[in-house]
């Protein structure tokens, strides 16, 4: 079972790590603050993955991986809201209300 989890870990990083270089390569092209905030949830992400595999081999006390956890959850929710207002300040809304 472990030896299923830490395949699983693996494959779920580097499934991720293409979607991150996508966003954070359109953050630098285009300062759009969403792609960063995407980013930062990708991170979110590949962090669970790393962290499970951590708890497994008792390498990190629970405690600890619980509360960067919560810690990076609550940064990433407050940066989206943040790269959510600052995208309707740069970014004009281009589609048609009807």
């Amino acid at each position: 079972m472990v030896t299923a989890y830490f395949v699983l870990a693996v494959l779920c990083t580097v499934l991720w790590i293409p979607v991150l270089l996508h966003f954070y390569r359109s953050w630098v092209g285009r300062h759009n603050p969403i792609s960063l905030a995407i980013c930062a949830a990708v991170l979110l992400a590949i962090w669970t993955a790393i962290a499970g595999a951590w708890l497994v081999t008792e390498v990190m006390d629970v405690c600890t991986v619980i509360f960067v956890s919560t810690c990076m959850s609550t940064a990433v929710a407050v940066f989206a809201h943040l790269a959510f207002y600052w995208s309707k300040k740069r970014f004009p809304e281009t589609r048609q209300r009807r």
